[in-house]
């Protein structure tokens, strides 16, 4: 039975059929659109920031608030990250 010999490769043996698609030339698009409200935490971070110095814990100022206690400190850390406390 003979052996087929090996076909020698063109010179070219690859070529890419598609270009390299990046992100930078894919199409992106996205819709812009105006927030309403300022989210709960930045609405009342000065009345929390008010109660925090009267003394109130977080969990008394979310109480007051109507929030988490967990949104209460955000607010307080949002506000002091601003540099607007002396």
């Amino acid at each position: 039975m003979p052996v087929a010999s090996p076909r020698p490769l063109p010179s070219r043996w690859w070529a890419r059929t598609r270009s390299i698609r990046t992100a930078a030339t894919s199409p992106f698009e996205v819709a812009l659109v105006e927030a309403s409200q300022l989210p709960a935490y930045q609405r009342i971070a000065r009345k929390a920031l008010h109660l925090r110095e009267l003394g109130l814990s977080d969990r008394a100022i979310a109480v007051r608030l109507g929030v988490t206690d967990k949104t209460a400190t955000k607010e307080i850390r949002w506000l002091e990250s601003l540099d607007l406390l002396e």
